[in-house]
């Protein structure tokens, strides 16, 4: 069996323009406390902090975030027919770790059928993952221990019309909305995006005025502080991270020490949050 290895799975996605984010170790489910969708990312470095935080967490490939993808889960636990990948183009094709042998089919979605108008039509055993996430490859499954593996490494195919329909609308000419779980902030404030960055900038004008002794461990603080709000708000943890790194920088520390400081002291919060310590 292959060595897992979900963060080369991980960096294979986004290479491909798509959005990951780390799910629990060995898990199908979202971390505990991390919103999920929020979190998700498209770039490679952000992928290396995540990743060097949790790095037996499997990887969620974030389907939400990119609508002009559309991914096919094939289960044929679920009654699902393996032989209907013969039918369709040859795409990117994701084997399930699972004892059933699934699979997830990647395809490009018809730019005259956005997801806002279209939706996949219901076949037995296939599930529309476009509103959600599939396990990426790389990842474990948590109960075989199998590998999600690439099996048929292509280009994404252009998924065919015949199998979208147009989506049913409200008769208030709404929609629907999907969107995760998330719990209750317990900081209430109006305005979290704004809040988090006066959090930031009082770090960075601690971290510039701190003793030249003083100044990682304060940033550490600093940080830890920062990671749990992100966490907490639900907002943009990756320009405080990089806010961070500069105030850092500015202060004289070495930009590795920088780097390696502000990890340890996001990988500490989000491990707060999932321990409930707070």
């Amino acid at each position: 069996m292959s060595t897992p290895n979900p963060y080369n799975g991980a960096l294979e996605m986004v290479r491909r323009g798509m959005f990951v984010v780390p799910l629990g170790d060995r898990s199908k489910a979202p971390r505990k406390g991390a919103n999920w969708l929020r979190l998700a990312t498209d770039e490679a470095r952000c992928v290396r902090m995540l990743w060097g935080c949790f790095p037996r967490a499997n990887v969620g490939v974030v389907i939400a975030r990119s609508p002009s993808v559309v991914v096919l889960d094939i289960d044929p636990r679920n009654g699902g027919d393996l032989d209907l990948i013969r039918e369709l183009p040859r795409t990117l094709t994701v084997r399930s770790g699972g004892f059933d042998m699934g699979v997830h089919l990647y395809f490009r979605r018809p730019k005259d059928q956005p997801a806002e108008d279209a939706r996949v039509v219901r076949i037995p055993g296939v599930d529309d993952k476009s509103n959600g996430y599939v396990v990426g490859p790389g990842s474990v499954h948590p109960t075989s221990g199998r590998l999600y593996e690439i099996i048929h490494d292509r280009p994404l195919a252009e998924l065919p019309g015949t199998l979208l329909e147009p989506k049913p609308r409200l008769a208030d000419g709404g929609e629907p909305a999907s969107r995760p779980a998330s719990r209750r902030p317990r900081t209430h404030v109006s305005n979290p995006v704004a809040y988090v960055r006066s959090v930031v900038e009082q770090v960075v004008a601690e971290v510039s005025s701190a003793s030249l002794g003083d100044r990682n461990s304060c940033l550490y603080r600093g940080a830890f502080r920062v990671g749990m709000l992100t966490n907490e708000l639900g907002t943009d943890w990756e320009s405080a991270a990089h806010r961070l790194v500069w105030a850092g920088a500015e202060a004289g520390l070495p930009s590795a020490e920088v780097r390696a400081t502000i990890l340890s002291a996001f990988r500490a919060a989000l491990a707060h949050e999932e321990h409930g310590d707070r």
